[in-house]
């Protein structure tokens, strides 16, 4: 995430780990193994900051996870 910060810039507001602790039955894995929240002002301003070094953030991803990531784009509604 240090990488996304710096290549994003002030594109990138602030970022969020989360760790899956345990899934919905008491004892159960979690569906995932953790969850990266980066903050934007709007989906143009990520998408500008985030197009020109996309190759180098995703081959980045292999230093930190054996997993294939899951990319979903949202937008904050209440908060």
């Amino acid at each position: 995430m240090p990488l996304i910060k710096q290549r994003l810039g002030d594109a990138c507001l602030r970022y969020e780990i989360d760790k899956g602790l345990v899934g919905r039955e008491p004892g159960s894995a979690p569906k995932l193994v953790a969850a990266c929240h980066i903050y934007a002002s709007t989906l143009e301003t990520f998408k500008e900051a985030y197009r020109p070094h996309r190759a180098e953030i995703v081959a980045d991803g292999p230093n930190y996870a054996d997993i294939t990531p899951i990319v979903q784009i949202n937008e904050i509604v209440e908060g």
